[in-house]
């Protein structure tokens, strides 16, 4: 019987790490790729939508986004990732860690500035942000939204205005 229990998880184990996306990374923006056809979208990190624009009263507007996404690409575009599914998003994309050359992907972006820890998934890159925040890199050394004030703000510009009846 031990035997048999033990069997049944190894074959669920082989199957689910098989079952994860592995291959040469596409890039879609900062925290969402493609890996062997599989949209992946990496876990625990927020990075700048490809249309968000940073700066403040002391720096002028410039595409963050887009500057993030083709960072991102410069360094990951068509090498192997090797990834561990976490979850599914409610957008249906798998939810992964990834790695490349044995080194996470997340926490690169995070380190570099590039992406923000997304605590609400996740504390994995909490220091990792601090780091990179501390020795201002990237988008830390510049004015930014955070990236999920950003699509809440667009969310509410695309909502109809509602015409309240004072009647």
């Amino acid at each position: 019987m031990l035997r048999i229990a033990f069997f049944t998880a190894a074959v669920a184990l082989g199957s689910m790490v098989s079952a994860a996306p592995n291959g040469p990374i596409r890039v879609v923006d900062g925290d969402t790729c493609k890996v062997n056809g599989t949209t992946v979208r990496l876990h625990a990190i927020d990075a700048p939508e490809t249309d968000q624009m940073c700066g403040d009263a002391t720096s002028p507007a410039w595409p963050c986004g887009a500057w993030v996404r083709d960072k991102t690409h410069e360094m990951f575009e068509g090498r192997m990732a090797r990834c561990i599914a976490t979850d599914t998003d409610r957008y249906g994309r798998t939810v992964a860690k990834c790695s490349v050359d044995g080194r996470d992907v997340g926490e690169t972006l995070v380190s570099k500035g590039l992406a923000f820890a997304y605590r609400e998934y996740g504390m994995d890159y909490d220091l990792v942000e601090k780091g990179a925040a501390v020795n201002a890199r990237g988008l830390h050394g510049t004015g930014i939204m955070s990236p999920a004030a950003f699509r809440s703000a667009q969310r509410a510009k695309k909502r109809p205005n509602k015409v309240r009846n004072n009647a």
